[in-house]
């Protein structure tokens, strides 16, 4: 094809949960973005955004790259993709919770005073519709594009959507994906064309379909180091998770969806933790080696000597969020507070929790749990 439109159209589910937020703050310090009707959805310029970074690898054809992601302020040129905003499947099956996290003092190892917050999260396991559209204007290109969309479908593992990232929320699959055609030098497609006012996954299926099978990919310069490891529980394990309801236990174990999980989170504050305190041990306070290992691995805020600002040091350093497996989780273990100085208890400081226990000879509980490090130091 020489001239026309590849239309690409799925669903993608969301495998984690998802942050996009709003900016704004009603029910906790960043709420979800959502439409007019009340409902979430991801912003066409974020989606397309997630894209570029991806893409930013490929170094096969700059002239085409920039057709597709072009630098406006620089090039002057409308981009050949188009996208709409994504909107989910079905408007009704989705589910907003909140959670919650702080800072610890590194060097205290201990909740930094004022620095709690929260955040709202959409739950795992709802759908988005995305619908793309590709102007073609040579054979070339239209290759190109079909490379490009290839290179995407058999790479979504390493695409996240949403803010926090590293910390495993964002994690998709592309579902039910359909790819067509609307090639100008055909008159039938011109007349559909005219006839449809939005592409959708049920009119995108009058158009010819493209079949990319044998269509290769490109070669992405991935330079990460990555472990896919499993682990069992020795004794048991909590991440907190509160209640409103009076009658359930103080505390129970944080749950995504149905399943209990551990949090990307968590298993990196505990790796960050224990790489400061091994890094102390063996250095004491030596700056210029903290900034280079523990800053650059982790991320953190670097100070500007220049303008005294606080720049942001991103992040290598990568987990997934991943669910937790046979375990028993309706056991009550009762507690009190005790008065340090006294050593007696503490009026009214009586509460309990449910933690989770491993279950039976499988102790296997946490599987394909994933840390990646992008672009590591050869120290690292």
């Amino acid at each position: 094809m020489n001239k026309g439109k590849i239309l690409f159209n799925c669903e993608i589910k969301m495998l984690a949960p998802l942050i996009i937020g709003s900016g704004e703050g009603d029910n906790s310090d960043s709420d979800i973005l959502l439409n007019k009707k009340g409902v979430p959805f991801i912003p066409a310029t974020s989606f397309v955004g997630v894209l570029k970074s991806f893409f930013k690898a490929i170094k096969e054809n700059d002239v085409f790259f920039k057709k597709i992601f072009p630098q406006k302020e620089k090039e002057g040129k409308d981009s050949a993709l188009i996208c709409d905003d994504l909107i989910i499947k079905n408007p009704i099956d989705f589910k907003i919770v909140i959670r919650d996290g702080i800072k610890i003092n590194n060097k205290r190892g201990i909740a930094q005073e004022g620095a709690k917050f929260d955040y709202q999260v959409l739950e795992k396991g709802c759908f988005f519709i995305l619908n793309m559209e590709i102007d073609i204007d040579s054979i070339e290109f239209y290759n190109y594009s079909k490379k490009m969309l290839k290179t995407f479908i058999e790479n979504t593992n390493d695409i996240r959507l949403g803010a926090k990232t590293n910390l495993g929320f964002g994690k998709i699959e592309l579902i039910d994906i359909n790819i067509y055609e609307y090639d100008f030098s055909k008159k039938e497609h011109i007349a559909k064309w005219l006839t449809i006012n939005k592409i959708t996954s049920e009119n995108i299926k009058s158009f010819d379909k493209i079949n990319i099978e044998k269509t290769e990919t490109f070669k992405l310069n991935d330079n990460s180091f990555e472990m896919l490891l499993t682990f069992e529980i020795n004794n048991s394990i909590i991440i907190k998770s509160y209640s409103n309801n009076p009658e359930d236990s103080d505390a129970t174990h944080i749950k995504s969806g149905n399943d209990y999980v551990l949090t990307g989170t968590s298993i990196k504050g505990a790796l960050r933790a224990r790489a400061e305190k091994i890094f102390n041990t063996l250095f004491e306070t030596n700056e210029e080696l903290y900034q280079k290992f523990i800053k650059s691995l982790f991320g953190d805020f670097a100070d500007d000597k220049k303008d005294k600002n606080k720049t942001l040091v991103p992040s290598k350093f990568s987990v997934d969020e991943v669910v937790i497996e046979n375990i028993v989780s309706d056991e009550i273990q009762t507690r009190i507070k005790i008065d340090r100085f006294t050593g007696g208890t503490i009026e009214s400081a009586l509460f309990d929790n449910m933690p989770l226990f491993p279950k039976g000879e499988n102790k296997n509980n946490i599987k394909n749990f994933r840390i990646k490090i992008k672009e590591p130091f050869e120290s690292h």
